[in-house]
């Protein structure tokens, strides 16, 4: 019995020995594996370039500005409730960033505002502004519309107030194919829409919403027979990816347009509410970068880092801005990549995640909601202004 059970302790102390020695082999390979990847894949990288590789090429990328909506206070539950329960496997690793074309400037870009101005039914009587400004204004001082042309970016913002102008917006004859065409047409005639992925078939796409006026407010209706008012918002696309602006419910080229047998009556009514942020991408000119992982951004999301950029209450008008509701419970149900634009100008159009659900209330509200997070990974991202930041990457 002592002989065996001498056997089994020096039995043991070789496998204890040998698991010792192998484990510290692997250890030890793991370490050189982590050593040497980087260069071997950067030697093989030399000689057989992958077509996708990341060029970082524009350097480090400006910080992008989200607005957030406005939404009471609240750290809101997040679940994600896609059709898998997992997110999704098949989203791009690196993608393409583009560069926006320059606004250019002319010194008739002034008498361009007058003209434009006119064509929305504003006198240069209604002119607020001093001609020397940038930023030329009208006021409808009968129906109280504003108009604000900025003549160094272009950028058109027409807003007026619909309470109690039903009498004004008889029932038209609209159509989805009448309504995006004079919607269009306007935006053709004030020189805001030029960008070949509006105009493309495949790349511009439009949606068109139908209202009728309810005592003071402006109400959604399916019903064409009973339509006032059409709102026409267009978009636009690059590859496959869809562009959206701050809020992804509104185009950044939006126009309300009335029925057309009404255009010689208030002209200033035809087009009650514009607004064209108008930036032409040079598709031309790109280049890739590596995106956060998407179980990384999701962590993100989670702990509520993400920008909610949209909550639509069930039963919204599009015609009217929703007002600030809680937001207690959010589930995801699709998540994807698009392209952010904004009313402000940016020097390169970058890839965002969208994140889209539904989201309720404790007290049984319920809507929709999308929220917004940065997709190129942080380390080619400028830091925040009055903070060191490194050499361009583009220059390592």
């Amino acid at each position: 019995m002592l002989i065996f059970n001498c056997m089994s302790l020096v039995q043991t102390s070789s496998k204890v020995r040998k698991g010792v020695v192998i484990t510290v082999a692997v250890i030890s390979l793991y370490i050189i594996f982590l050593m040497v990847k980087s260069p071997i894949r950067q030697m093989w990288y030399a000689f057989f370039p992958p077509a996708d590789l990341p060029t970082v090429a524009f350097g480090y990328l400006d910080p992008l500005e989200f607005t957030e909506a406005p939404i009471v206070s609240s750290v809101p539950e997040y679940v994600l409730n896609t059709p898998t329960g997992r997110l999704p496997t098949d989203l791009k690793t690196s993608l393409a960033v583009y560069k926006y074309v320059s606004p250019s400037f002319s010194f008739s870009e002034g008498k361009r505002a007058q003209q434009d101005a006119a064509t929305l039914g504003f006198s240069d009587t209604m002119r607020v502004s001093d001609l020397s400004s940038d930023l030329f204004t009208w006021q409808d001082v009968q129906f109280g519309g504003n108009l604000k042309i900025d003549t160094k970016t272009r950028t058109l913002e027409l807003e007026t107030p619909l309470a109690n102008l039903g009498s004004l917006f008889p029932v038209g004859k609209f159509t989805q194919t009448n309504a995006v065409a004079a919607a269009r047409s306007l935006l053709q005639k004030v020189n805001r829409f030029n960008d070949k992925l509006y105009t493309s078939d495949m790349r511009g796409y439009q949606e068109v919403r139908f209202g009728k006026f309810s005592g003071t407010r402006v109400v959604e209706v399916d019903s064409i027979p009973e339509t006032q008012i059409a709102r026409v918002d267009f978009f636009r696309k690059i590859l496959d990816f869809p562009i959206l602006g701050p809020d992804p419910k509104q185009g950044l080229l939006q126009v309300y347009l009335r029925g057309p047998e009404t255009k010689d009556a208030f002209p200033q009514l035809n087009f009650p509410h514009v607004r064209a942020y108008h930036w032409e991408i040079n598709t031309g000119d790109s280049a890739t970068y590596p995106l956060t992982p998407i179980e990384t951004v999701w962590e993100q999301i989670s702990q509520n880092n993400g920008a909610i950029v949209n909550v639509t209450p069930q039963g919204a008008s599009p015609f009217e801005t929703p007002l600030a509701t809680r937001v207690d419970r959010v589930l995801i149900n699709e998540v994807y990549l698009a392209y952010y634009d904004n009313i402000t100008p940016q020097q390169f159009l970058q890839p965002v995640y969208i994140f889209e659900g539904n989201y309720t209330t404790g007290a049984g509200a319920f809507g929709s909601i999308t929220i917004y997070y940065p997709a190129v990974s942080s380390e080619y991202v400028r830091a925040p202004v009055n903070t060191q930041t490194p050499a361009s990457p583009g220059q390592l």
